[in-house]
């Protein structure tokens, strides 16, 4: 039976976001931010861990698998990823905008991973939700990734 190697998919999806120009700008990373820095800040985790309110931190963008499903062929398999995207008040657009072009990095993409045969991936939805964390907008996007796996 195929399994998808989702440690391959999480770590494609991030260095997706951390290499891509328009990401680091809006997420405010100089040309000496470190990769440990851009760890912290874009994180592979449901509820980022040290999210702390300030202009240092924020920016924060954390990505996840929902639970996905086999298609009628074994070899597929569907996920939705929800990208979550904190920032301080007042940087709303900030947050519309990292959105918008994790959708354009993802929507409509045929992507080449080692460990599949090819995957499509699809905006599905985005939108305000509520956060605990005072002073804090968050804002999300979600992303179907259709995978088909090699046998």
């Amino acid at each position: 039976m195929a399994l998808v190697r989702m440690s391959d998919l999480y770590a494609y999806i991030h260095s997706t976001l951390r290499e891509d120009e328009e990401i680091q700008e809006l997420m405010k990373f100089t040309n000496s931010a470190s990769a440990l820095t851009k760890a912290k800040r874009i994180q592979k985790r449901r509820n980022p861990k040290g999210l702390i309110v300030n202009d240092n931190n924020l920016p924060l963008i954390s990505f996840y698998a929902n639970p996905g499903t086999r298609g009628e062929n074994h070899l597929e398999y569907m996920v939705a990823f929800d990208f979550d995207i904190y920032v301080m008040d007042g940087s709303e657009e900030t947050a519309i905008d990292i959105a918008d072009r994790i959708n354009s990095l993802f929507d409509g993409k045929f992507l080449d991973l080692a460990c599949i045969d090819s995957f499509t991936c699809e905006f599905l939805t985005m939108g305000e939700v509520d956060t605990d964390q005072k002073d804090v907008y968050k804002y999300f996007t979600q992303i179907l990734f259709n995978i088909e796996m090699k046998g």
